[in-house]
């Protein structure tokens, strides 16, 4: 009862003691029952650094995503009660450093030590001790993932078109297996300036600044998802006589897409998409 809530019991494998001439010695321990029945309790057992799934209760298990951007943010919005440890205190009312650190546990092993470090600006901290910052935050951090899958998607079919030669009735699952390797590039490009683009919205002022700031990021993954094609197709192999048709066909989808109402047509004007068509004539 005198010990802090939030203490930590290291190991009871071996116990140090003191004998009655006060000399130190170690005693190994023999019981093997269980301590914490973390099992029946799904893993919640008031840990003050546990994210709690709201839908389950359940603590977090740590996948072999680790701490991509896509399951960090899941972890932040409403779909988790955040831990102790996560709460600012009211002497903490400026910018913080999320430290999220875990193992991936496997079938009788660990499966590799993940961490990732997000800086959180001032108003984002703010945020999560508000009521409906996180919903705010969390609902433009869903918006931007799913503006990612869409441009994904699109660049998948682009390079999948090119590594089949051009002919897009024989793309195969070969080829798209292909392309995800150049997919994977450019996500690792998005994971690796997430948070920063994301704070960059969440802070900007008003819904027309809000648009500029998520116009702009998206101009610019598409610039970078552009960049990611023409490299797949100056290296992925295909046959001289086709390159040049695999080449202008994987372009024309890639575009075209981009500015179809399946894409992202907010960022082009009709005059743009004119001058973008009278060159492809």
């Amino acid at each position: 009862a005198g010990l802090d809530p939030f203490y930590l019991e290291i190991c009871r494998r071996i116990r140090l003691m003191v004998s009655l001439d006060r000399d130190l010695f170690a005693v190994r321990a023999t019981s093997r029952a269980a301590r914490i029945n973390s099992r029946a309790m799904k893993g919640v057992t008031g840990d003050p650094w546990t994210p709690i799934s709201n839908k389950d209760v359940k603590s977090l298990t740590l996948s072999q995503a680790g701490f991509r951007y896509r399951r960090t943010a899941e972890y932040l919005s409403t779909d988790w009660k955040q831990p102790a440890l996560f709460e600012p205190l009211d002497s903490e009312n400026g910018a913080m450093t999320l430290v999220a650190r875990g193992m991936v546990r496997g079938q009788g092993k660990t499966e590799g030590y993940h961490e990732r470090i997000v800086r959180l600006r001032q108003k984002t901290v703010g945020a999560f001790g508000r009521s409906g910052g996180r919903d705010e935050l969390g609902e433009i951090s869903r918006e931007r993932i799913e503006d990612i899958r869409r441009l994904h998607r699109i660049l998948r079919h682009a390079i999948s078109v090119f590594a089949a030669g051009g002919d897009t009735d024989s793309v195969s699952d070969e080829h798209r297996n292909r392309a995800n390797v150049w997919v994977n590039k450019h996500d690792d490009m998005v994971d690796r300036d997430f948070f920063e683009d994301l704070q960059n919205e969440f802070e900007a002022e008003g819904a027309e600044m809000r648009d500029r700031a998520r116009d702009g990021w998206r101009r610019s993954l598409v610039d970078e998802a552009r960049t990611i094609l023409q490299q797949a197709e100056d290296t992925l192999p295909c046959p001289a006589i086709q390159r040049y048709r695999a080449r202008v066909r994987a372009d024309s989808i890639f575009e075209g897409r981009i500015r179809s109402n399946n894409g992202f047509p907010g960022l082009y004007t009709s005059e743009e998409n004119d001058d973008d068509n009278g060159d492809n004539n």
